[in-house]
């Protein structure tokens, strides 16, 4: 099994970005998961200016949760800005959890669901109306669908876990090292 990435991402978080429209909820969900107010959250949309990274580990895994701007269509040159940093944020993501509200009968989500994107149906304990086939539903608010959540995401930055006591390399040079010596014994 080649663990080089699965031993890179114990020095170096997983990146996980919440993206989705404005208002949908992404800034509470982080508070939720992260278990404090770390984003402030108000009904006004752009409220979110800004990327802001909180620290978390979960089941033993480093990840930076990354909360940003809600993307829509904007003249306005500050908000525009936002939306690309959080565009540029998605791009270099490990895993990007599209946020949709799912009390929204029309919600916003793209339709390219790639492997480094999990939709995330939010506003569950509204009365749902969304058909967006969501892979996990939450309500930030009441904390409802956070453990399923948490689970779900684990297992796809962490697909397989290696057994206990197998040796996982961390370091750049032991990355190096395994691929000289795995190329070796390929040509042998």
């Amino acid at each position: 099994e080649n663990w080089g990435e699965l031993g890179r991402h114990l020095v170096q978080p997983y990146r996980v970005v919440v993206a989705g429209a404005p208002n949908v909820g992404k800034s509470s969900l982080v508070n939720a998961v992260a278990g404090y107010q770390r984003s402030i959250v108000a009904p006004l949309p752009g409220t979110t200016r800004d990327v802001l990274v909180t620290q978390l580990a979960i089941d033993g895994w480093p990840i930076e949760l990354v909360d940003t701007a809600g993307w829509h269509p904007t003249v306005q040159p500050l908000e525009r800005l936002a939306i690309e940093r959080a565009q540029q944020a998605a791009a270099s993501a490990d895993l990007v959890l599209w946020v949709f509200d799912a009390a929204l009968p029309e919600p916003a989500w793209p339709r390219d669901t790639g492997s480094r994107l999990m939709l995330v149906a939010n506003k569950c304990d509204l009365p749902v109306v969304s058909d967006v086939p969501a892979e996990v539903r939450v309500s930030a608010l009441t904390g409802e669908g956070i453990p399923e959540l948490l689970h779900r995401l684990v297992r796809r930055l962490v697909p397989r876990e290696p057994n206990k006591g197998e040796a996982l390399p961390v370091l750049s040079d032991q990355f190096e090292m395994l691929k000289v010596w795995r190329s070796r014994l390929a040509n042998s």
